[in-house]
């Protein structure tokens, strides 16, 4: 579809990969360099830099009542990611138990990521993550402006969700998140039955539309495993995005 028309000028952040002729990296180009059409109308290029910054994950989890008989198995599949992310990046530790709730704000520093996990419970109440979700992002990663924003969630989709989500205000938040070059993650846990409930709905969307990694587990023990995948999967998106 058309973009509307606006008098604001709208930045989105593109990720390119140029090589030479052999298949080399050429990391020194500029914006004169490039060259951006959308639909065959020629956009201006305001600069170009490598996307080798560390990034800035939002460390999203579910801490509903659904949560509390799974601790043990997320607490260990929280710290296997931990230990398998590497420690130049920043993440901070969210819950969604009934509201938005800071376990550990943003640091580099995995022992204290580590302590908020063990310490990790349930609050009880509805899963807020849709909500969670677009608060995080206004709050945390729309403000580390340069970095590469990453949602890094996990989920039930068992119990009750905090009901009402409002649809405008969500697509607006995945449209920017897209816009400003985000990515979203996530791992579900669900029984057959609640593979179609509202939060594997969402997430779905959020997820495909940044062109994230997503997984649905019915058992709770192989959170560590998914979550070791996972860890690696976005190291390996950062070492191919720093070319």
């Amino acid at each position: 579809a058309a973009p509307p028309v606006s008098a604001q000028l709208v930045q989105r952040r593109v990720y390119v990969a140029a090589t030479d002729a052999s298949g080399a990296a050429v990391v020194n180009l500029s914006a004169g360099d490039l060259e951006l059409l959308e639909n065959g109308v020629p956009r201006e290029v305001l600069r170009a830099t490598r996307a080798n910054r560390p990034m800035r994950i939002a460390l999203v989890v579910d801490s509903s009542g659904e949560m509390a008989p799974l601790l043990n198995s997320l607490r260990a599949g929280l710290t296997t990611f931990l230990e398998q992310l590497p420690g130049e990046h920043e993440l901070i530790l969210i819950s969604t138990g009934g509201q938005l709730r800071i376990r550990q704000p943003v640091t580099t520093e995995r022992q204290k990521l580590k302590t908020a996990v063990g310490l990790f419970a349930s609050d009880g109440g509805a899963n807020s993550l849709i909500e969670t979700m677009i608060e995080a992002d206004r709050r945390f990663l729309n403000a580390a402006r340069g970095q590469w924003p990453v949602f890094v969630i996990v989920t039930t989709d068992n119990g009750v969700t905090v009901p009402g989500p409002n649809i405008d205000r969500f697509n607006r938040f995945v449209r920017q998140l897209v816009g400003r070059g985000g990515t979203a993650h996530a791992i579900v846990m669900h029984n057959r039955a609640s593979s179609q409930r509202i939060t594997t709905q969402f997430v779905l969307n959020v997820v495909e539309n940044t062109g994230g990694f997503y997984d649905a587990v019915a058992l709770a023990n192989v959170l560590p495993e998914k979550m070791k995948m996972l860890a690696e999967h976005i190291d390996a998106n950062h070492k191919a995005m720093s070319n």
